[in-house]
Formats: C-alpha cells, sequence, structure tokens
C-alpha cells in the first residue's frame, strides 16, 4: 500500500502592450493595455493498495485498487487602463476568470502473469471511474458535472531468445482528462489577432497504444542492435477549433475579431493516430579505441482539427539519421563526433499553401584532455544548420566553448577553470512551427560569446 500527495501553486503578472494597425479598416484601429495577476493551485492525493497471489507455479495473480483526488484553483484577475480617468486600471470581467475543478479517479481491476524461463506473459482488464466537477465563478456562472466509466486492458509479452537477445511486445488503453485551462471559458487575448478561450464540455481522451522492441548484443565482439515500433490512436481527441473571421466580428460583450483574425478553442474530435519506428545499432572500432553508433527514426503522425467549421487533417512526416564515434582511449582523453540530420514534411488536408518541407542538422564534436601536472583542456564545437524555413531564419551557425582549468587540492577536491562560450558570436535559437492554420518560425534572444570563472570544492569524507 502506498499514498502520495502534492501541493503546486504558480503566480503570474503579466502587462500586455500593443497597437494594431489595420490598413484596410483603419476604424478598427486598437491599442491593448492591460494587466493580470494569476494564481494556480493544483493539489493531488493518490492510494494505491495491490495484492498479489500465486496461481500454481509459473502463474501470480494481481488485485488492485487506486483512487486519486486532484481538485485545483485557478483565479485570473484582469484590469485594462481606463480611457476615461487615465490614472486607473478598470476591473475587466470578460478577460477575467475565477475557477474550481475537483477530480476524482477510482481505478479496480486484476492482471495474471505468467513466467517461463524464456517467456513471461500477462494480461490484465481495469475498471476506471472518474468523477469531474468543475465550478466556474467568472466570466459567467455555472457548474459542469460530468461521469467517465471506461474498460482499460493491458496486454505485455516478453520472449528471450537467449540472455541477450529478447522481444517485448505490450497493447495498454489510458486516459486524459483536459487541464483546467482547456475548460476555462476566458477568453485570452495576449496576441490580439489570435485569441484563445477554453471550452467546459471537453470530454477525456482514450488513448490506445501498442509497441513492440526487439533487443540483440553480442558479447563477443560487444556490439548492439535494437528495433522498435510504437503506434497509437485516440478517441475524443481534444484538438483545436479556429475560426478565421471573414469579416469584422464582435465576440461576447466587446471584443472584436477584425477580419483575418481568429479565435481558436479546443474540442473533441476522432482521428488522431500515430506510427514511429527506431532503429539503433552499435559496434566497437578496435584498432583505434573508438565505439560507432547508428541510428534511424521515422514517424508519420495524423493530426485532426477544425477550420472554419471543415475538419482538416494535418499529417506530419519525419525522417532522422544519426551517427557518432565515441571514445574512452584513456581516463586522460576521450572524444566523441556525432552528427543527426531531420527532414520533416507537413501536408494539411484544407489549406494546401500550408504545406512545408524542412531540414535540420545538429553535429557535434567533443574534446577532454587531462595533461601534465592535472591541467584540464575542454572544448566542444556545434554546428547547426536550418533549411526549408521562412527567408531570413535559414541560418547556419558555429558554436565553439572551450575551457581551460585545473584540478588542486589534496584528492582533486578542488578545481578551478576559465571557459569561454559561444567563441565566434554566432548562438540562434530559431523554432520553425507549422499548424492548421499557420506556419510560425521565430527567433528567441540567446546569450552569446561570454567568458566565465568557476571555482567547485568538493565536501567529501569517506570513512575507512
Amino acid at each position: 500500500m502506498n499514498i502520495t500527495d502534492n501541493d503546486n501553486t504558480n503566480t503570474n503578472n503579466a502587462g500586455v502592450t500593443g497597437h494594431n494597425i489595420f490598413s484596410s479598416s483603419p476604424s478598427l484601429n486598437d491599442t491593448l493595455d492591460q494587466q493580470s495577476n494569476q494564481k494556480q493551485r493544483t493539489l493531488g492525493i493518490n492510494g494505491n493498495a495491490t495484492v498479489t497471489e500465486p496461481i500454481g507455479a509459473k502463474g501470480l495473480l494481481k488485485l488492485e485498487y487506486n483512487l486519486g483526488y486532484l481538485p485545483s484553483l485557478s483565479i485570473k484577475n484582469t484590469y485594462i487602463f481606463s480611457r476615461i480617468n487615465y490614472r486607473n486600471f478598470i476591473f475587466d470581467t470578460p478577460l477575467s476568470s475565477s475557477f474550481s475543478e475537483n477530480n476524482t479517479v477510482q481505478k479496480a481491476g486484476s492482471s495474471y502473469l505468467y513466467r517461463t524461463g524464456e517467456i513471461e506473459a500477462s494480461v490484465g482488464l481495469y475498471y476506471q471511474f472518474t468523477s469531474l466537477r468543475n465550478e466556474n465563478i467568472l466570466p459567467q456562472a455555472f457548474v459542469v458535472h460530468q461521469n467517465y466509466k471506461n474498460m482499460l486492458p493491458i496486454v505485455t509479452f516478453l520472449y528471450k531468445f537467449s540472455k541477450t537477445k529478447n522481444l517485448h511486445c505490450s497493447y495498454s488503453a489510458s486516459t486524459q482528462e483536459p487541464s483546467a485551462n482547456q475548460l476555462q471559458n476566458v477568453v485570452n487575448n495576449t496576441d490580439p489577432l489570435h485569441l484563445t478561450t477554453g471550452n467546459p464540455l471537453l470530454l477525456q481522451t482514450y488513448q490506445n497504444n501498442i509497441s513492440c522492441r526487439y533487443n540483440a548484443s553480442h558479447k563477443d565482439d560487444a556490439s548492439n542492435f535494437s528495433i522498435s515500433v510504437n503506434g497509437g490512436y485516440t478517441l475524443h481527441t481534444i484538438a483545436s477549433n479556429t475560426l478565421i473571421a471573414l469579416r469584422d466580428t464582435i465576440i461576447g460583450e466587446r471584443l472584436v475579431l477584425p477580419k483575418g483574425s481568429q479565435i481558436t478553442m479546443p474540442v473533441n474530435i476522432n482521428g488522431s493516430r500515430m506510427l514511429n519506428t527506431n532503429l539503433n545499432f552499435g559496434v566497437p572500432l578496435q584498432p583505434i579505441k573508438c565505439r560507432l553508433g547508428l541510428s534511424i527514426n521515422a514517424g508519420i503522425n495524423y493530426i485532426p482539427s477544425i477550420v472554419n467549421s471543415e475538419v482538416n487533417f494535418q499529417k506530419n512526416k519525419n525522417l532522422g539519421l544519426g551517427a557518432n564515434i565515441s571514445s574512452n582511449i584513456n581516463e586522460k582523453i576521450d572524444f566523441m563526433i556525432s552528427s543527426n540530420a531531420t527532414m520533416s514534411n507537413n501536408s494539411n488536408s484544407l489549406n494546401t499553401q500550408l504545406n512545408n518541407s524542412s531540414v535540420t542538422e545538429d553535429s557535434r564534436a567533443t574534446f577532454n584532455f587531462i595533461f601534465w601536472n592535472d591541467f584540464v583542456f575542454n572544448t566542444a564545437l556545434t554546428y547547426q544548420m536550418n533549411a526549408g524555413i521562412s527567408s531570413g531564419y535559414n541560418q547556419n551557425y558555429l558554436l565553439w566553448n572551450v575551457t581551460i582549468g585545473k584540478k588542486i587540492f589534496k584528492n582533486h577536491l578542488g578545481d578551478i577553470r576559465l571557459s569561454a562560450f559561444d567563441v565566434f558570436n554566432q548562438n540562434s535559437n530559431i523554432t520553425h512551427i507549422v499548424s492548421d492554420t499557420y506556419i510560425q518560425d521565430q527567433r528567441i534572444n540567446a546569450i552569446q560569446r561570454y567568458v566565465l570563472l568557476t571555482f567547485t570544492y568538493k565536501l567529501r569524507d569517506f570513512k575507512k
């Protein structure tokens, strides 16, 4: 038996200032000046009781009961600058929220395990009852109480061909409740041209997952090989429902959705599925005291959504290739060289103009050397390449970090090092996002060249 608990509190104070200019509709020009403070607290108490009983010489029966109680509270107060009294901010009810959630989950069931020298197999079935009660005070007062009943099967199979070769397969079902933010029907206007809101009528998702993995290693040459396949299908996926305004539209009491802007809310929809595979191979290179590693991964994901009342399927395909050479020549010298390339292709069934392909490559080289009188030298080179994203973001850059230091004091308890980061001053942080309604390329300010002096002392005392 076991009981666990957690208490997580987050607070956030934010200010948003923005000025939107519409060349075709000057009357919609707007200045946004607002402040908000938000507090979220989530508690959690989980209990578990398990009883196991041998069934014959090779079987084991397990009975299990789980109880989880997960209450949460979210309060957001939003204030907008008063254009009448220019010294004050006034409370903005449509953009504020007060929301509490009480989620109780009970799961009970049993599983049977069968084990021989070569085979380990188990089959189980669990019944899960979830009670979800949401109470909303702002911006509108209402209560939503929903009960979910699910059967959750689980099947595993392990076959040992030998001590170094095995095949493991499994199937399991699980559920995921919507988050507090997804259930709140308050509008978030942090980006005035892309509003977001929640949906208090969301259902939980039901996920089916299947996986299979083969592992093999050889003592003679210290090589290893593995291949895995993972697939999944989700019912009641929490997806996005986006309305792109074809004309200037008023939302709620006073929010304006200008032509061309959009508002997104979460909804349940079926059709989400994925399939991924990974292959890894490693072998030692004895003449140079190194090890070679190769990897291939490929995947395809189907992500459903709704755009202007029509169902869209976004298909994401990716292929990754990787190789690395690592070495531990001795305790004073080691290095690693690696390169990983990822090719991605994204397509949409509705808006083909958002179809996009991109390539990224990440190559690295590190070298560590302890030399004369306990001096330490470390260096690392990283080359990042981006292709197929927006003009100005296809940026290739080279990062070089270098460190020199010395181990000092008895038993090397002290260490002093001088490090230079991004010697070429090229660091750049770029992200590439493809959704069902837009492509976003983003550059975030990153710390570039700097020098750091570090002193470390280890407090250590081992008795004989």
